[in-house]
């Protein structure tokens, strides 16, 4: 059965949580930072512990498909970059803004500003 892996991460910390294809949760876990541009190393360090973390004994990190919401993904070549070392099944890299607007409004129209450790305002209109 796929598992399927969310995080959320930022350049303070990251949220992770692992379901089934059912959408039943199964784990979740919180971690450091991760940044892909300013700190990819740290960033990659942070994202497999934490997705470890949430998977527990529910299979392996290469049953995963994942997507991550990331500080620094508006780097192409940091994302890309992070893609190529993780070990996910099948790896979808966005900005942390365009999981914090899906979050915030899912499919309809709105504004979301997310202020942490650094700022960014994000609009979705017609559910993209």
């Amino acid at each position: 059965m796929p598992l399927f892996l969310g995080l959320d991460g930022g350049g303070t910390g990251c949220r992770a949580a692992v379901a089934d294809a059912s959408g039943r949760l199964l784990g979740s876990a919180t971690g450091g930072p991760s940044n892909i541009a300013s700190d990819p190393a740290g960033a990659r360090a942070n994202i497999l512990a934490v997705a470890a973390e949430a998977l527990g004994n529910h299979g392996d990190l290469s049953d995963l498909h994942a997507v991550l919401g990331v500080a620094g993904a508006n780097v192409a070549s940091c994302a890309a970059q992070m893609i190529a070392e993780l070990p996910f099944a099948d790896t979808r890299i966005v900005s942390d803004a365009v999981i914090a607007v899906k979050g915030a409004v899912q499919a309809g129209d709105g504004v979301v500003a997310a202020i942490g450790t650094g700022s960014v305002f994000a609009v979705q209109r017609a559910g993209a």
